[in-house]
């Protein structure tokens, strides 16, 4: 899932960008209400976390020209503002839901799914990820690899999901490090190797034959074959 968030605290945006990276999902953080208008009619997102106070374009706004613009894209509003008439006005101009500040990341992540189960209640449902003998279903953090459960801690559900969302593609260490720990991980630690090894151990094809891949001095990738 790739979520694009446009929030202009920066501290607050900083940890919705680490908790969601931990579950699993891409985030592209933006400040700017002009700025995040322009990205979102010319890219794709599965999902959209708005503030209202924003600059250059002031997220009621922004909502507006996004649905004159067809994108049906869920939008879920952030906002201190707790008047039910504000409330009301942005679920007709085309808002999913509404959370107000503060508030704990746990309601948020449960919102965005809600809205995601009735925006497309069949894809949500059979989402899977089938890469390598590996089958993963997110919806209910399953992994089975070659038709077995796989039990994995929370790190490395969300490292190899990530790996697996990029089948045959090369991922620096410094780019696992701020997806899965976050901008404040030491980027020297070796985290991210021991990780890697015992997912290793967990989804061994056979002696000497591992499903990811180490590339010397650039990062690791997950190999389809």
């Amino acid at each position: 899932m790739k979520i694009l968030l446009v929030e202009d605290d920066l501290r607050l945006a900083q940890l919705l960008t680490r908790n969601f990276k931990r579950e699993g999902i891409e985030v592209r953080h933006e400040t700017d209400g002009r700025e995040a208008l322009k990205i979102l009619l010319n890219s794709s997102f599965d999902f959209v976390i708005l503030d209202l106070i924003l600059p250059g374009m002031r997220g009621e706004e922004l909502l507006q020209e996004v649905r004159k613009k067809n994108k049906n894209v869920p939008i879920i509003i952030l906002s201190a503002v707790e008047h039910c008439e504000s409330r009301i006005r942005l679920f007709n101009l085309g808002a999913d839901d509404y959370v107000t500040k503060p508030f704990h990341f746990d309601e948020l992540m449960a919102r965005v799914q809600s809205v995601l189960r009735r925006s497309s209640p069949e894809k949500q449902k059979h989402e899977e990820i089938v890469v390598g003998g590996l089958k993963i279903i997110p919806k209910m953090r399953l992994v089975y690899f070659q038709k077995k459960i796989v039990n994995l801690r929370p790190k490395e559900y969300s490292l190899l999901l990530y790996l697996a969302r990029r089948p045959n593609q090369i991922v620096s260490r410094n780019m696992l490090i701020e997806q899965i720990w976050g901008y404040d991980a030491h980027p020297l630690s070796n985290m991210v190797d021991s990780h890697i090894s015992i997912l290793r151990k967990k989804i061994k094809i056979r002696p000497n034959q591992n499903l990811i891949r180490t590339v010397q001095g650039v990062g690791y990738l997950l190999e389809t074959d």
